[in-house]
C-alpha cells in the first residue's frame, strides 16, 4: 500500500484499520495524525475503527503478507508470560 493508493481505500479497510490500530498503540501520535496521514476523514472515525476492530477479525481480512507483518508486530505488543512469577 503506497502513500498515493491511501486516498482510494476506504477508511474502513482492514489494512488501514491495522495500521491505525498499530500506530496509536505503538507510537504517541494522535488520532487526528492518523487520520491526515491514512486518509481516514477524521479523528472520530479513526477512534471508532480502532474501538471496534479487533486483531483476530483484522487478521482473518488482511492478505498473508500483511497479516504476518501484523502478527509479528502484535508479538511485540503482548507482554511475555516469560519470567513472571506464578
Amino acid at each position: 500500500m503506497s502513500e498515493e493508493s491511501l486516498a482510494q481505500i476506504k477508511g474502513s479497510d482492514p489494512r488501514k484499520a491495522a495500521l491505525a490500530k498499530l500506530l496509536w498503540k505503538k507510537t504517541t501520535v494522535s488520532q487526528s495524525w492518523i487520520a491526515r496521514r491514512l486518509e481516514m476523514s477524521s479523528a472520530v472515525n479513526v477512534c471508532r475503527v480502532i474501538r471496534k476492530s479487533n486483531w483476530q477479525s483484522l487478521n482473518r481480512r488482511l492478505d498473508k503478507a500483511f497479516a504476518k507483518f501484523i502478527e509479528q508486530e502484535i508479538a511485540h505488543l503482548t507482554p511475555s508470560s516469560e519470567g513472571m512469577a506464578s
